[in-house]
């Protein structure tokens, strides 16, 4: 009988410890039941919209780089006989840079000016009887031939008999191998195109230079170009004729720039394009850095935001609760902030990008 006893005890105990444990498994099955009811709404820093006037610049920075540069290149062989060919020397618009020896083919020209002169004299007294009327004009020409000048212009000539007279005498091959000879002498002096400054010297005084030879590198030292690379967004809004204000880390003082070319071929990586600024200044320094603004006027009911906030040309607002989408006008961006035009005052956004954001997202904040 207590064998029977035991037995249906077991039983019993069994089955309520079963039950017990079905009633708590069944429990942790409605967690996540509850769980799903459950929603989170993200904690948000906000800031109300006031609209304001702003003003409009795009940043510019680069290296100067002069206007006009050329590279010094002989047309003629000789020795350089100018003691004043050194880097650093400024010249004016006109002055000589370098001269050469020349004194073999001056003395030829002179020789030939010579025979020229007695050819010219003849013809003169030959003209008194044959061509009266043209008398006057060679002997002007006569008076005018000197000999360290060029040559003057031929009289006008429309007469063909006269023509064939000065031709049976020799005169026009005489004159234009004259005018070649001097055509060649010119190029055994090297003239400064425009002010500026010789910053290489390739070739010392005395030395000798071979035709073509490279003697160094002649720089407009008053007109620069600053080329510099901006964004998209800023450079379509830049226009030639834009003023840019300009200033150094190194040394004091601020410099007006002009935009005179905008290149509209973007680099297919960083998706920028190159705008030119010409600065006229004979304070500044071929390979200067200069760093300033481009000053593009005054927006009004604009308002500035972080960058990071923009997503495109619309913004998150804040209604009821919930982000909406907002299309805006992005009128300007730098590194960290942009002018955005298309918000109310009153409009409240964001003041801090948050992660994960989206259309229809519930916020909080204090």
């Amino acid at each position: 009988m207590k064998e029977i006893i035991r037995i249906v005890l077991l039983v019993v105990l069994i089955a309520g410890t079963t039950f017990a444990a079905s009633k708590f498994i069944m429990s942790f099955k409605k967690l996540p039941e509850i769980n799903e009811l459950v929603e989170s709404i993200k904690l948000v820093k906000i800031r109300t919209v006031k609209l304001d006037t702003n003003i409009l610049s795009i940043p510019i920075y680069g290296n100067l780089k002069s206007l006009n540069e050329i590279d010094i290149f002989p047309e003629v062989g000789g020795r350089l006989m100018n003691d004043d060919f050194r880097e650093g020397n400024s010249y004016s618009k006109g002055d000589v840079i370098a001269v050469f020896d020349n004194n073999e083919l001056a003395s030829n020209i002179k020789s030939q000016k010579s025979n020229l002169l007695n050819q010219t004299a003849k013809l003169v007294t030959d003209m008194k009887f044959d061509f009266p009327k043209v008398v006057n004009d060679w002997e002007t020409f006569l008076n005018n031939i000197d000999f360290d000048s060029r040559l003057p212009e031929l009289p006008k000539i429309s007469d063909l008999k006269l023509k064939k007279y000065l031709a049976g005498k020799s005169i026009y091959s005489t004159y234009f191998s004259i005018q070649a000879q001097e055509d060649r002498l010119s190029k055994y002096t090297i003239i400064a195109p425009f002010d500026g400054t010789l910053i290489e010297a390739l070739m010392k005084p005395g030395t000798v230079a071979r035709a073509g030879q490279k003697m160094g590198k002649f720089i407009n030292s008053s007109q620069f170009e600053l080329e510099a690379n901006v964004t998209l967004v800023n450079g379509s809004r830049v226009n030639i004729g834009d003023k840019v204000l300009l200033k150094s880390n190194d040394i004091d003082g601020e410099w007006e720039g002009t935009i005179t070319r905008i290149n509209r071929t973007l680099n297919e990586v960083s998706q920028n394009m190159d705008v030119f600024i010409l600065i006229n200044s004979p304070s500044l320094y071929n390979g200067m850095y200069l760093f300033g603004d481009a000053y593009l006027g005054i927006a009004n009911n604009t308002v500035m935001v972080n960058r990071s906030l923009l997503d495109g040309n619309q913004i998150f607002i804040i209604n009821e609760g919930v982000l909406t989408a907002k299309k805006i006008s992005v009128l300007q961006v730098n590194e960290e902030a942009a002018i955005i035009s298309g918000l109310e005052n009153g409009d409240i956004i964001l003041s801090e990008a948050i992660n994960g954001s989206f259309e229809g997202m519930k916020v909080r904040y204090n």
